[in-house]
């Protein structure tokens, strides 16, 4: 097969079904990675291997933003999202320089799962941090993400120190972090570092459909977004701790 070849990590193997005689590939997720060319993707004659996303330069991000300048010079502005923003934090901060030249208001949605050395050079370009707390017990948050929540949380306080513009979101996943003493630990962590507003968002399953894609199992497909009347429950303790609390 002709995207087996031209493959160059050899991450797609050609299998022959012994029953039907008929050969399919199997392609290793291991090994498919880091790759810029695209060249098995281009060889695949029945287009069964796509790519998403394309490749950018700063001034092509820029000839994009710079489109639709008039509508938000004032009182929008661009916001770097992802993923993770700043698992591509040069390139994520030659963008946000550059729409500081054009006098564009900037923000960026990150976990702050990184050396503070990589965040700080962003304070000066950075109009608005979204920065999430999933957890606040480390046990639970290695148990959820995978990692602990120590650099987050000590990079929050030293964000905080230098730049008095935060806002803290809460993702909210049912089971997972919606339990009061969670909300309430989160919301007086705010409070002591100075940062007066919190956003909960509730659970949504838009993203079962990006692991569909990379043939990956969705582990919360039956989890349900919360109640109307607990996320009600969740924002008055967020509110009894003195923080501004937003649903959504």
């Amino acid at each position: 097969m002709s995207c087996v070849i031209a493959c160059k990590n050899k991450a797609i193997e050609e299998i022959t079904e012994l029953t039907s005689n008929e050969d399919y590939i199997k392609i290793n997720k291991e090994k498919c990675r880091k790759c810029l060319t695209f060249d098995c993707v281009d060889a695949c004659p029945n287009k069964g291997l796509v790519t998403w996303g394309n490749l950018k330069t700063v001034e092509d991000v820029m000839k994009y933003i710079n489109r639709d300048i008039s509508y938000f010079r004032k009182n929008g502005g661009v916001t770097l999202s992802g993923g993770e923003p700043l698992y591509q934090h040069e390139f994520a901060l030659e963008i946000l320089k550059a729409c500081k030249e054009e006098y564009i208001n900037t923000a960026i949605e990150t976990t702050l799962y990184a050396p503070f050395e990589v965040i700080e050079p962003f304070i000066p370009f950075v109009d608005l941090f979204l920065c999430d707390i999933k957890q606040m017990d480390n046990s639970k948050h290695k148990e959820y993400t995978g990692v602990s929540n120590k650099i987050i949380l000590s990079n929050i306080c030293s964000l905080a120190q230098k730049s008095k513009n935060i806002l803290i979101r809460i993702p909210l996943i049912p089971g997972c972090n919606d339990d009061i003493l969670n909300i309430k630990d989160t919301s007086k962590f705010a409070y002591d570092n100075g940062i007066s507003r919190i956003n909960i968002l509730p659970y949504h399953n838009l993203g079962q459909s990006k692991y569909d894609k990379l043939g990956k199992e969705y582990k919360l497909k039956d989890t349900k977004s919360p109640e109307a009347d607990k996320l009600e429950q969740l924002k008055k303790v967020v509110e009894e701790q003195g923080i501004k609390c937003i649903i959504g």
